[in-house]
């Protein structure tokens, strides 16, 4: 019943019940970005463009992590 109250007070929240997932999902990307130098990235970038490579940075950071998750709980299962 907790989970299904939790639910339901999660969309009654608003529009997107899963908004909170948004930020965490776009930090590991957004993070590097701020960490290239500035002249990597051009001048005349859009938003879309830059949330577009924030996205692949996140793909390929989510597959990295969990490619090490599968190979330790691989190598160390008993």
């Amino acid at each position: 019943m907790l989970f299904a109250g939790g639910v339901i007070g999660t969309i009654a929240e608003g529009p997107n019940p899963f908004g909170f997932l948004f930020y965490p999902a776009l930090y590991p990307g957004a993070y590097m970005l701020d960490l290239l130098p500035d002249w990597i990235l051009p001048l005349g970038i859009n938003g879309w463009q830059l949330f577009l490579m924030g996205a692949l940075l996140n793909v390929g950071v989510y597959f990295v992590i969990g490619y090490l998750v599968d190979y330790t709980v691989n190598r160390f299962q008993v």
